[in-house]
């Protein structure tokens, strides 16, 4: 089964490749207010640099978000486009169980030899504030806690991993925020790849987790234990 996954939530537009249990590649972009291009310019470049076509795509799978409002609903309308006109199914997971599956699965807990013991995932900020949910993997089932920004985050990240799309370059941002003793992921490594979505998707959509095209599936939203937090002039 060749599956084409892709992310166009955070501040990397990524797009995957791959069939059955093999990678055919990945290839990003940075994200910028035309997303709509930027996203279907990649996915066409991924097809031609795999000398494939549309046509050859049998299943698709995508990042639902938290994230940008606006590439949410293009990223939705494109899959579900696209997978009802080519009668093909469509998967996903969130920015968070990306993340989540990612780094306890894939990583197998372990940051080089350090063992996680919970990510702290940053999904975005703006001016003080901060989106980010914090994951435990002995409690996989349970909803991910938000952080709000008063919360005192130094010294938080004890045995633990910050990740997520906002720390894709702001590193030095979020030094400030935990504190330096705090263990960052890499770069390259912050963004999920379209390749590890696709990957995934190869087994799930195999498994029977398939998104239901006739109800939206994207986060447009934060949570309700989340408000905008009024500051000051």
């Amino acid at each position: 089964m060749i599956v084409l996954g892709f992310d166009a939530t955070g501040p990397l537009v990524t797009v995957g490749l791959a069939d059955d249990d093999r990678v055919i590649g990945r290839w990003d972009h940075p994200a910028t207010r035309t997303r709509g291009n930027i996203l279907e310019n990649v996915m066409d470049r991924a097809l031609a640099e795999s000398k494939m076509v549309r046509t050859d795509v049998e299943a698709l799978a995508l990042a639902t978000g938290p994230g940008s409002l606006t590439a949410g609903r293009i990223a939705w309308a494109t899959a579900s486009g696209w997978a009802q006109a080519a009668g093909i199914p469509v998967t996903g997971w969130s920015v968070p169980e990306l993340q989540r599956r990612f780094w306890f699965e894939t990583m197998g807990g372990a940051s080089g030899d350090v063992p996680i013991e919970v990510l702290t995932c940053l999904i975005h900020h703006r001016k003080e504030e901060t989106y980010a949910y914090r994951i435990d993997p002995t409690q996989v089932h349970s909803p991910p806690t938000v952080i709000t920004p008063d919360t005192n985050h130094r010294g938080s990240n004890e045995g633990g991993l910050v990740c997520g799309p906002a720390l894709y370059g702001n590193q030095q941002r979020w030094f400030g925020v935990f504190g330096p003793g705090a263990k960052f992921a890499p770069e390259e490594q912050c963004v999920i790849g379209g390749d590890c979505i696709a990957l995934w998707a190869c087994h799930d959509i195999k498994a029977g987790h398939r998104l239901n095209l006739d109800q939206s599936p994207i986060d447009y939203g934060r949570p309700p234990s989340f408000r905008k937090h009024q500051h000051n002039a």
